[in-house]
């Protein structure tokens, strides 16, 4: 249950960044945002689990930034049409999931990883 309280709070935390970035500034279809938030959480959950408790934070945190980047990136091509280049948006909500990741590792710490 632990586990899944953890993605689960990931998959809102970047929901809401991409509600913001693509949803609410860019008119992006809810249906394909919804998508591509379970996609990249998912992944980026099973990057934090296995890489966060041996790399640290701010490793975690740079590593976390330029998956998001590219992630969204190719995630944004395939699913978004926006009249807004993509690799702008990309950029801006990859540093979103960044500044919500120092909570959320800090989070994984004190719930997940009880020795780490």
């Amino acid at each position: 249950m632990r586990y899944f309280n953890a993605l689960f709070i990931k998959f809102l935390m970047i929901t809401v960044v991409f509600w913001g970035v693509f949803y609410m500034l860019l008119g992006v279809d809810f249906g394909y945002m919804l998508l591509a938030s379970l996609i990249l959480s998912t992944f980026g959950f099973a990057i934090d689990v296995f890489f966060l408790p041996r790399i640290g934070d701010i490793a975690a945190i740079i590593g976390e930034y330029g998956i998001s980047f590219l992630a969204i990136w190719v995630l944004g091509g395939y699913f978004f049409e926006t009249p807004f280049p993509m690799i702008v948006a990309s950029l801006f909500a990859a540093l979103m999931i960044s500044i919500g990741e120092l909570a959320y590792n800090q989070y994984l710490r004190e719930h997940l990883f009880f020795n780490a």
